[in-house]
């Protein structure tokens, strides 16, 4: 629904009161207010550690500022080895970058390892080692330019087969076929051994 406008045809503007109360992380909203040139809102939070905090209301609701800078302040970075963000397990810390940035070396539930910023493993912004992506890419419907009817498989002009087709977690499952069924019995036969299982995993961390 798009915003409602006055009389005048201007924008409603948006009533600040809806937001007092709210909770973003550990920030809790007390007021709202604008500033600066270009009218921007800004809030007043309360921090779960007692701390009052100004913050722009969009970084709130986009999820780039979830505290007061407590996290950071009692270095739960420290403590990071050994938990689990997702799919990604801690296994160990690496040195820091210049800027002091902590990174750790991860290991994906799908076997891979990952080196990962700790910033973005508190902050839920990295939850795999990129395999989520992979699965959640793949959809059921083909695409618009395929003529089989059928996601995977085409027929290679250059080969004069049909060819079936998978790929996951950055693999490529590929076989040729005279017969057109042939092709879709395979493209079926990857999907139920390769994909099914990744994307039931899928769903479950869609939950975390």
């Amino acid at each position: 629904m798009g915003k409602e406008r006055n009389s005048n045809g201007t924008f409603k503007e948006e009533d600040n009161s809806i937001y007092i109360g709210k909770k973003y992380g550990k920030l809790t909203i007390l007021e709202v207010y604008r500033y600066g040139k270009y009218n921007f809102r800004k809030c007043k939070c309360l921090c779960e550690c007692g701390n009052v905090k100004e913050v722009d209301l969009t970084n709130l609701k986009q999820g780039f500022t979830k505290s007061c800078g407590c996290i950071r302040k009692n270095e739960v970075y420290d403590i990071l080895v050994g938990e689990r963000f997702g799919k990604l397990i801690v296994v160990e810390e690496l040195t820091k970058t210049k800027l002091s940035q902590s990174r750790y070396r991860c290991l994906c539930d799908c076997g891979n390892y990952i080196e990962v910023y700790g910033v973005n493993l508190i902050y839920n912004q990295t939850k795999s080692c990129g395999c989520i992506h992979d699965v959640s890419c793949y959809g059921e419907k083909p695409f618009s330019t395929n003529k089989s009817g059928i996601r995977g498989v085409y027929y290679s002009n250059a080969h004069k087969k049909w060819v079936a087709k998978l790929t996951i977690n950055r693999k490529n499952y590929r076989k040729e076929f005279d017969l057109f069924d042939d092709a879709v019995e395979y493209r079926k036969k990857l999907e139920e051994k390769y994909h099914k299982p990744l994307r039931k995993k899928y769903n479950e961390l869609k939950k975390l």
